[in-house]
């Protein structure tokens, strides 16, 4: 046993370029690069309430290590420019609908959310726009 970790003292000290190489290699940072841009998901017809369109902001991380390439996308903020308003009932419901799909995309970073109760139609068109602009985005 004795002899064994004298060997392996020897060889380290007898070889240390591998060691080291090892070290460099170890200590290659990695090139990270951060890109911000805009899509528009289309319009969607929301019954006799009017249109829904989305415009997600989504952050690209692109990181290069050697000749590994990792691509994330990440929604940063969601806006609503154009909302159902054609009654004073449809932008009363928009506007509790809104601030709750909002968030829950963000979070999720997907059109895979629940619908609001009694805003059915306003949460699909949200989720039809939102899943347009993600698609758009993913082709970025």
């Amino acid at each position: 046993m004795r002899r064994l970790a004298v060997c392996l003292a020897l060889a380290a000290i007898a070889f240390p370029a591998a060691d080291a190489w090892a070290v460099a290699r170890r200590t290659a940072k990695p090139k990270v690069s951060v890109q911000h841009a805009s899509f528009l998901g289309t319009a969607v017809h929301v019954g006799p309430f009017g249109d829904v369109l989305v415009r997600i902001n989504v952050t690209k991380t692109t990181i290069v290590n050697g000749k590994h390439v990792t691509v994330r996308r990440r929604i940063s903020s969601i806006r609503v420019p154009v909302w159902t308003n054609h009654t004073a009932r449809s932008v009363f419901l928009t506007q509790g609908a809104l601030p709750k799909l909002i968030p829950e995309a963000i979070d999720a970073q997907s059109a895979k959310i629940q619908y609001v109760a009694g805003a059915t139609l306003t949460s699909n068109g949200f989720m039809e726009s939102l899943q347009a602009a993600i698609l758009k985005s993913q082709r970025w």
